[in-house]
């Protein structure tokens, strides 16, 4: 960064230096290269220059890969590279998009409200139950949990 705003040229290592990196009238690191004669929105021929390793880029793919529908990996590449230009994009996004598949549900506690499920049944006809007690695993997890339906009490896993 000191090395663009003292327009010192930069080391010839790194991946940022083929970007063709310059730092715009508002103080913003973006991409140059051959789009600048493009009849373009400047944005696209200039997208913002983001590191790769920075919240801000998390709530950013998060928040576009909500507002497109959970646009698949390279449709958000896409998407994201209209306005920037992340460092390792296709990695960051993937590793951001996989987080999606960690629970982040809250586990059913004592008190809670359940159907209780019958294969023989249409689910309009399933029986409503009450979480009585609950029997963790090794882990902490919920595992067995004991339901009241009607004056019956059911072990369901």
């Amino acid at each position: 960064m000191d090395a663009l705003r003292k327009r010192h040229p930069m080391s010839l290592k790194g991946a940022i230096v083929r970007l063709n990196p310059f730092i715009d009238e508002s103080g913003v690191l973006r991409v140059g290269g051959r789009l600048r004669n493009a009849s373009l929105p400047y944005s696209t021929r200039h997208p913002m220059l983001l590191p790769k390793k920075a919240h801000l880029v998390e709530l950013l793919v998060q928040d576009r890969h909500i507002k497109n529908s959970h646009a698949g990996c390279n449709a958000l590449m896409a998407i994201l590279q209209r306005e920037f230009w992340i460092l390792s994009g296709r990695r960051t996004v993937r590793g951001i998009q996989r987080l999606k598949w960690t629970d982040r549900t809250d586990p059913p506690s004592v008190g809670d409200l359940v159907l209780v499920k019958d294969a023989n049944l249409p689910p309009l006809r399933w029986r409503r139950g009450r979480i009585v007690s609950l029997f963790p695993g090794k882990d902490g997890t919920p595992r067995f949990a004991e339901v009241m339906v009607g004056d019956s009490v059911l072990k369901r896993a």
